[in-house]
């Protein structure tokens, strides 16, 4: 491996522990390792790394720089994939702002581009990306549908985890909309798939929402079970942010039945949100926390 390889490798294992700045560091030496060595994919490839991390890190602007800057690599280079992927990216990040007429925008051109590349995997993630901005406008029926044809293709390219991580936010939707009995069907699926291919942290993120699921229904000591394994398989992995969500959904069952725990779980979860760089996260926790009956 050259330089900037082993560099952008440390930089994911930084970002993995939680080490944000650390992990914003190393992916820009990565950028400037690969333009050293004049390996233009690669450094588009760490551009779109970095964008991701300036992106859940709340720094707009940075994401949007280091995305235009990948694009713009890509495009130059005739990489129909590589300008697919960057505008994807360009997509979440609009969506993530609220800017949802540009993300709508980005994720028609990456969609147009990956059809042209025949890329049916890449074409099933601009539906994903669909169905997740049909959620956060509230458009649940359109994200079903974005959802639907994003399994469809996943299935088609036989991306069984593809597959199983939009059912998983399948599962969300069916929850959120009172049908538990469709959430299920969900999140079953997707458990399965995750469990066969020995994704853990597909599993943690299932079990989350199952957990959540069976808070709704009432189903209290389940819903403490499952979301107890949830958080023993983050802990194990060392999955942060996984354990975080599962903490958060902890905290909201135990308010109505132990207020100190609650209280516990949402201080450790705003803590684990910070230190993953989502402090937008931590701060809707903190509101959560404050909320909160006075302690007696």
């Amino acid at each position: 491996m050259i330089k900037a390889d082993i560099r952008k490798s440390e930089a994911e294992r930084l970002l993995l522990s939680g080490d944000v700045d650390g992990a914003r560091d190393a992916f820009t030496e990565a950028v400037s390792l690969y333009h050293e060595a004049g390996d233009n994919s690669g450094k588009a490839d760490a551009l779109v790394s970095l964008g991701n991390l300036e992106r859940d890190a709340g720094v707009v602007s940075a994401a949007r720089r280091a995305y235009e800057q990948a694009l713009a690599i890509y495009h130059d280079s005739g990489s129909d994939h590589g300008e697919a992927q960057a505008l994807l990216e360009m997509a979440d990040l609009a969506r993530t702002a609220e800017v949802f007429d540009d993300a709508a925008t980005f994720y028609e051109k990456s969609r147009a581009l990956m059809v042209q590349a025949g890329d049916t995997r890449g074409e099933a993630k601009t539906y994903k990306g669909l169905g997740h901005l049909g959620r956060r406008q509230g458009q649940e029926d359109q994200a079903l549908a974005s959802y639907q044809k994003a399994c469809r293709l996943y299935e088609a390219a036989g991306d069984d985890l593809g597959k199983a991580v939009v059912l998983k936010h399948v599962g969300h939707i069916e929850r959120r909309m009172g049908r538990p009995d469709l959430a299920h069907e969900a999140y079953d699926e997707a458990l399965e798939i995750f469990r066969d291919s020995g994704d853990h942290m597909g599993e943690a993120a299932v079990l989350t929402g199952i957990g959540e699921l069976q808070r709704k229904l009432g189903n209290v000591d389940g819903a403490r079970e499952t979301l107890g394994q949830a958080l023993s398989i983050c802990t194990d992995l060392g999955d942060l942010r996984g354990e975080a969500h599962a903490l958060l959904a902890l905290a909201r069952l135990e308010v109505e039945h132990d207020l100190k725990r609650a209280r516990d779980h949402f201080h450790h979860a705003a803590s684990l949100f910070d230190r993953t760089g989502v402090p937008q996260v931590r701060d809707h926790v903190l509101k959560e926390l404050e909320a909160l009956p006075a302690a007696t």
